[in-house]
């Protein structure tokens, strides 16, 4: 029977708390950090039967600051650098010693950082749907989105320039972006997809912490439909990618919003790498059809990174 061992660490000088769980009693440690920002990490929670299978293997949630069971973080200044620090100062904390990194969307960019600050610190490290520059993660959504009816789009456009739409409406081409791009049924059909979508995720944005209007912007609506214009979109760290030297394992679907094309400059530039994309999946790959092949994947990088003894 696994272990489990949850808690809260006193983070900064302010007394900000981040909220933990830790799976398992193994030598290596594998620390998941989540996307959104502020979305919490509980999406990612089916990655805990790695440790079931490899018992070697110790797994490590945590809510970011402003994200999920974690605290709020006030009147922060919100900027990407504090969550790489945040990071470290777990790390120390639960004295794990050099760990293997798996980092999702917004929670990519934070292991990306680390790994070229903190190179000592790291075994691996698995990118899963993320990017180095957000302008050109901002322009493969709008890409997307043009793709949508023109109906839809031109929804998503008055909405984001102050033009009263009809909340329903708008609420519905999120939707129907999201159910292409974000969580996708296969086969795909659309209202099946649509319905799937809401399901797993109608309440997830309504629990979304202060990290998300701290980094991404504010959504007057509420329902997603903003393109990031907040610190994030400064985001740009292609020119340190040949920094990375730790194996890396790149991974994508390729329905994701983040578009393979970005992944594959992720690959083009990390030195030591592997890219894998899921032809049935989009973005949270976890929740989709090829769900276990997806874990298989990453338990067989790990297992190989580990026998390797880095």
């Amino acid at each position: 029977m696994r272990t489990v061992k949850e808690g809260k660490i006193k983070i900064d000088e302010n007394g900000n708390r981040i909220f933990y769980k830790l799976y398992g009693e193994g030598e290596e440690t594998l620390i998941c950090i989540h996307g959104g920002p502020g979305q919490g990490s509980e999406y990612l929670n089916i990655l805990h039967n790695i440790c079931i299978e490899n018992n070697n293997i110790q797994i490590l949630f945590y809510d970011q600051l402003g994200s999920g069971k974690s605290d709020s973080g006030g009147d922060i200044k919100w900027n990407i650098n504090r969550f790489i620090v945040e990071l470290e100062e777990i790390r120390k904390y639960l004295t794990l010693g050099k760990v293997n990194l798996f980092g999702h969307s917004w929670g990519g960019m934070i292991a990306m950082k680390y790994a070229i600050d903190y190179p000592d610190n790291i075994k691996s490290l698995i990118l899963s749907n993320t990017g180095a520059n957000m302008c050109e993660i901002v322009a493969t959504i709008q890409e997307l989105e043009s793709k949508l009816s023109c109906e839809t789009y031109k929804t998503l456009i008055r909405a984001r320039t102050g033009v009263a739409v009809d909340k329903d409406l708008l609420e519905d081409a999120v939707l129907e972006f999201n159910a292409r791009y974000l969580r996708r049924e296969t086969p795909f059909e659309i209202d099946r997809s649509k319905k799937k979508f809401k399901e797993m995720f109608s309440t997830a944005r309504k629990t979304y912490g202060p990290a998300l209007e701290g980094l991404w912007g504010k959504d007057p609506y509420g329902c997603g439909c903003m393109i990031c214009y907040g610190p994030l979109l400064d985001w740009d760290i292609t020119d340190k990618l040949s920094r990375i030297a730790v194996p890396t394992l790149i991974l994508t679907g390729l329905y994701d919003e983040i578009l393979p094309k970005l992944h594959l400059k992720l690959a083009e530039e990390i030195p030591n790498n592997e890219f894998v994309i899921f032809g049935n999946s989009s973005h949270f790959i976890t929740h989709e059809k090829e769900s276990e092949l997806y874990i298989a994947v990453i338990e067989n990088f790990l297992k190989r990174m580990i026998s390797k003894k880095i």
